[in-house]
């Protein structure tokens, strides 16, 4: 992702729900770090695959990155 430092991605499917039941949900995780400043989007959905995640998950980390900026400009030095 342009503009952040450190960007990480997880993929896979959660198995097990809080209350001990077994799930099967496809899911995507972005972490993106600048400065000390960290931003993580979760995307999961149960109609759709990791493929169809991806883009969703990272449109979003980009939303993120783009108010940080906005942020820390109008913020000044």
């Amino acid at each position: 992702m342009v503009g952040l430092e450190q960007v990480m991605a997880e993929e896979g499917t959660q198995t097990a729900a809080a209350d001990g039941g077994r799930t099967d949900f496809p899911y995507v995780l972005y972490t993106g770090r600048k400065g000390d400043t960290v931003v993580s989007v979760l995307a999961y959905e149960t109609r759709a695959g990791v493929a169809a995640l991806r883009p969703r998950a990272g449109g979003v980390l980009q939303k993120l990155q783009r108010r940080l900026e906005d942020a820390r400009a109008s913020a000044g030095p």
